[in-house]
């Protein structure tokens, strides 16, 4: 099977260097988590931020890796870190990736990326003149089933693409309830995710914006990508369940990705009546961080969400603006 999950054989405890979290929030937390549980070999994660309660959620043994840090003026003595994750409140993602590639380091920042286009276009040009690499994350980029599925069905083949997301406006996490950005419509907050997914299919491919609607708790989107026809409509309400498909049709197959439970993935051939089960579940996040980690060491394929490759994106974000 693992010619079909290149990823899953990567070796995760060769980092010996230290990194900075940006956010003090339930994200900053998980990034946190992951890092203490896969990259044993990192010297300190220093967490920056105003919320000190954040080291509550950690054991005495994982705090003696964690260093705090209130702001970033530490920055001028640490000229050895290299690496930083941004994981605070999304008006300041931003700010703090100038700050942090002003610094010379490479950084990986939490969905949005940027506020407006005059922002990106900012930040590409420091990355370059810096020499910096800038990422913004898109885990389901790294998610094996989708691996799985692109070897084994989709290889050149053409199929319409029809996604279905869907959240309840109340959503808990690990019985606590999950703090929305109500500043962006649920389209554009999801389209990072959906980027990764069709670029996990298809690589970097010219969009072709055809057709929208862009409302504060659901959205249309339809798509040309790669000379694929692709929809996608999302939304966020009170009685929705949590909905995660995808179908991939042509005149002669027809295959459902249902990845709406993260442990009990399913990929089913409505041809057939064929179900293919995964019995376990692949932390996408980890496999994002590891590229991050060692983006000079892997092939340029993994690193689609390189600011230099999401140009198309991030036009497409802000037309759906207007």
């Amino acid at each position: 099977m693992h010619k079909y999950f290149p990823i899953l054989k990567k070796k995760f405890n060769r980092l010996n260097n230290s990194i900075i979290v940006v956010g003090g929030g339930r994200w900053a937390t998980i990034i946190i988590n992951e890092l203490l549980l896969n990259f044993k070999g990192l010297k300190k994660i220093i967490v920056v931020t105003k919320n000190k309660n954040i080291f509550d959620n950690f054991s005495n043994k994982s705090k003696k890796k964690l260093k705090y840090e209130s702001n970033l003026s530490f920055l001028k003595k640490e000229d050895k870190i290299k690496f930083a994750i941004i994981a605070n409140k999304n008006k300041n993602h931003f700010s703090t990736s100038k700050l942090l590639i002003q610094r010379g380091l490479n950084i990986l920042v939490e969905k949005p990326l940027v506020e407006t286009a005059s922002q990106y276009k900012i930040l590409l040009s420091l990355s370059k003149t810096n020499n910096c690499k800038v990422f913004v994350s898109m885990p389901f980029y790294f998610s094996y089933y989708f691996y799985f599925f692109k070897q084994r069905y989709i290889k050149n083949k053409k199929y319409n693409i029809h996604f279905e997301w869907h959240d309840k406006i109340n959503e808990t996490r690990k019985g606590k309830l999950k703090k929305h950005d109500f500043s962006i419509n649920y389209l554009q907050d999801t389209l990072y995710h959906f980027y990764g997914i069709i670029a996990c299919f298809y690589g970097n491919k010219k969009i072709h914006h055809i057709k929208s609607l862009n409302k504060k708790n659901e959205g249309y989107l339809k798509l040309k990508y790669n000379n694929s026809k692709l929809h996608f409509n999302c939304s966020r309400k009170k009685t929705n369940k949590r909905v995660r498909l995808i179908t991939f049709e042509s005149k002669r197959k027809k295959y459902v990705i249902n990845f709406s439970d993260d442990n009990n993935i399913k990929i089913i051939n409505d041809k057939i009546k064929q179900k293919l089960k995964f019995n376990f579940c692949q932390k996408t996040l980890k496999y994002q961080l590891y590229y991050f980690l060692n983006f000079n060491k892997v092939q340029g394929k993994f690193l689609i969400n390189d600011i230099n490759k999401i140009k198309d994106l991030i036009k497409l974000k802000f037309k759906l603006n207007n």
